[in-house]
């Protein structure tokens, strides 16, 4: 598996080192519609599974458009990452935080609200991946929630050190 993730990765690089601002992509933009909408007044509920179910077809989907090289903005590499970070494996956080990485590396205002959602999900894409391992997070991004309700808890443990704080405030999220 890793090496199709790397072979994904790589056709995203290559497919935004030639992308001349294209358009962005509509079946992507509306798989982050979609995922925003099962999100939506979540807070306080007990958790749906069939979210769970449909996120896994977006991230099947975001795949696809990925592997076809049809994922070339900023925009829809962020797109595909919100997507991958919801995505419950180790695979899905590591194809997140890179893709999330392009985005925030695309954006040539790296204090514009789009740059700073993209940094912000680099840093909440890393931190998910230790914790689905057993380990801490660097960022202080992810919260224990509630199983029943959702609503978030404490943060979980965060390795020392292992962040600068001049990182933490730059991928602090939009301000």
């Amino acid at each position: 598996m890793r090496t199709t993730f790397h072979f994904l990765i790589l056709t995203a690089m290559a497919s935004a080192a030639i992308a001349c601002h294209a358009a962005p992509n509509e079946r992507l933009q509306q798989l982050l519609q979609e995922d925003v909408a099962d999100r939506a007044n979540t807070r306080g509920k007990p958790w749906d599974p069939k979210i769970t179910a449909r996120d896994a077809e977006r991230a099947a989907a975001a795949r696809e458009e990925l592997k076809a090289g049809r994922i070339r903005e900023a925009k829809d590499f962020y797109a595909a990452a919100l997507i991958f970070q919801h995505g419950e494996t180790p695979d899905n956080l590591r194809t997140a935080n890179a893709l999330s990485w392009l985005a925030y590396s695309m954006a040539e205002d790296k204090d514009a609200v789009p740059a700073r959602e993209a940094g912000w999900l680099y840093a909440a894409s890393w931190d998910r991946l230790p914790i689905a391992l057993n380990q801490k997070q660097w960022y202080a991004t992810q919260r224990h929630r509630d199983p029943v309700t959702f609503r978030p808890g404490d943060l979980y443990p965060q390795e020392a050190g292992a962040a600068t704080p001049e990182d933490k405030a730059r991928f602090s999220g939009p301000r």
